[in-house]
């Protein structure tokens, strides 16, 4: 055990710059939506996803995964969990507290079948994308997402069609000031640490 959560921190980093590599829609807004910092993921990885899970073979299948790959294979199949369920990403408002809520639950939501899928995503993701090549990416996204943070909220995900291809009524949110942000990232390690 680490006296200080560095090497976790520095190990989450890495999971928006594998999300941008394989859905940057997803990555840009999830980075508008204030949930860039992937503070959801936190229990995913340091738990190895038991946490979250209630399902004893699912976790099982996982810590086998895990035992057995790189240190950071948690943060590629959280890449991959993401990018499996970016429909539904996309579909949310673009906004900390809904992103964040939907995040936080969505290992919850998936099926044993579903699962092996994930992991075989994860596991190609790792072998084009090597742990050797991440701070290449994370140097990346850092250039992406402050260019995102400092343009305005008119991209691609401004307007979203419904699967009728009706315009969606729904406006992107405008981004929490930081100070909310900060207080509720706060509250949430606090409750989490409790």
């Amino acid at each position: 055990m680490e006296p200080t959560m560095e090497k976790t921190r520095d190990s989450l980093s890495y999971l928006m710059p594998l999300i941008n590599c394989v859905n940057s829609e997803c990555a840009e807004y999830m980075q508008r939506g204030g949930v860039g910092h992937v503070i959801f993921a936190l229990p995913w990885f340091i738990t190895w996803y038991s946490h979250v899970l209630d399902d004893l073979p699912i976790i099982l299948r996982l810590y086998d995964l895990f035992i057995v790959s790189h240190f950071l294979m948690p943060i590629y199949v959280a890449a991959e969990i993401v990018n499996y369920h970016a429909d539904e990403v996309l579909s949310k408002n673009c906004e900390m507290a809904s992103l964040h809520q939907y995040l936080s639950y969505l290992p919850t939501e998936i099926d044993e079948n579903t699962w092996e899928e994930i992991i075989k995503r994860a596991i190609y993701l790792f072998e084009n994308h090597h742990p050797d090549t991440l701070e290449t990416l994370n140097h990346e996204w850092k250039i992406i997402s402050e260019y995102i943070e400092n343009s305005p909220n008119e991209s691609i995900i401004e307007q979203r069609f419904d699967k009728d291809n009706k315009y969606n009524k729904k406006i992107v949110s405008k981004q929490s000031s930081k100070l909310s942000r900060i207080a509720f990232w706060g509250v949430t390690l606090t409750i989490g640490i409790s």
